[in-house]
């Protein structure tokens, strides 16, 4: 098609629009005419729902630059900073994180707070801590991935990666304030709490024999509430320190481990009544024994250590238990 100006001078299409885009009245109009045709054609679903999947997969592929993501990240920074300088935004803050902290503040009578209760508690605690290795329920643990993103040094060494069931990976309220400020948690695994694993080849010992192996012995009364029926200590808790050398090296030389002893287990010898009532197996305690004499950290520094000459010398048939 071809166009005659004022001035007989003939234009192509292309050159026609771009003449007219000269005036702004017709740019204005040619605006309106778009973004008409936008939002009619984004009345379909199926419009839209294609527009949101180019949008997201944009911004995920643009994403992946780390240059991108800094500059989210600072952005959206000095939004909060200016955003925190009015006192309404900062009160509204410090309400929904006391919220967050405590569910029951939004609750107004008592039913809807024994309803958010019921609610809260309705899923077990299997949301495991990816830094203390504790079990939580849902409300407190928060993503992980929202704590990698400070890229904090720390970090390397207390995220260890576990899995909670539903596949994602948490990390608790306490050991997230912790890590914010490039601070070792205290219950943190990596702060020397992490459990050695049980050699297979060692036998699996009751309560009570492992009573016989422990250089220090607490003793609790734990009862059960009048109210909600859970379980609860009563008074102090009295760590007793045992000498775990002499108990294991007077136990008797049996000739079968299936071979037990009773043992009755107080808080001090004049007591009558006994905290603790049950049959050991001196072969399995002593076999448990020998190894954490040579592989425990605990034992070494305690420096416990088991005559094995007089064990050898003693007959199971030679003892008398008094």
């Amino acid at each position: 098609m071809l166009y005659v100006n004022p001035d007989k001078t003939c234009l192509t299409g292309a050159a026609r629009v771009a003449k007219l885009r000269d005036n702004p009245y017709y740019r204005l109009k040619e605006k309106h005419r778009e973004r008409n045709a936008r939002q009619t054609a984004r009345l379909d679903e199926t419009v839209r729902s294609r527009e949101r999947s180019c949008d997201t997969s944009a911004h995920q592929t643009s994403r992946l630059d780390e240059t991108v993501r800094s500059r989210e990240r600072s952005a959206d920074r000095k939004l909060r900073h200016i955003s925190r300088e009015n006192q309404e935004v900062r009160r509204r803050e410090s309400e929904l994180a006391a919220i967050r902290r405590n569910p029951s503040l939004r609750c107004n009578t008592m039913a809807e707070l024994i309803a958010n209760f019921h609610n809260l508690v309705s899923n077990a605690p299997h949301f495991v801590c990816t830094s203390c290795d504790q079990l939580f329920y849902q409300h407190s643990v928060l993503k992980a991935d929202n704590l990698r993103l400070f890229d904090l040094p720390i970090l390397q060494t207390c995220l260890l990666g576990t899995i909670s069931p539903d596949g994602i990976e948490y990390i608790c309220q306490t050991c997230n304030r912790y890590l914010r400020q490039n601070k070792l948690p205290p219950s943190s695994i990596a702060n020397n709490l992490s459990f050695p694993p049980v050699p297979p080849h060692l036998p699996v010992l009751t309560v009570a024999e492992w009573r016989m192996l422990s250089p220090r012995i607490a003793f609790m009364q734990i009862h059960e509430a009048a109210v909600g029926k859970q379980l609860r200590i009563h008074g102090n808790v009295v760590c007793v320190p045992a000498d775990v050398s002499t108990t294991v090296n007077n136990l008797p030389r049996t000739s079968s481990t299936m071979e037990t002893i009773a043992v009755k287990l107080k808080r001090r010898s004049q007591y009558q009544h006994a905290f603790l009532t049950a049959n050991i197996r001196p072969g399995c305690v002593r076999q448990v024994g020998m190894h954490l004499v040579q592989n425990g950290e605990l034992f070494k520094k305690e420096h416990i250590t088991f005559n094995t000459s007089i064990l050898e010398s003693v007959d199971a048939h030679d003892v008398i238990m008094q």
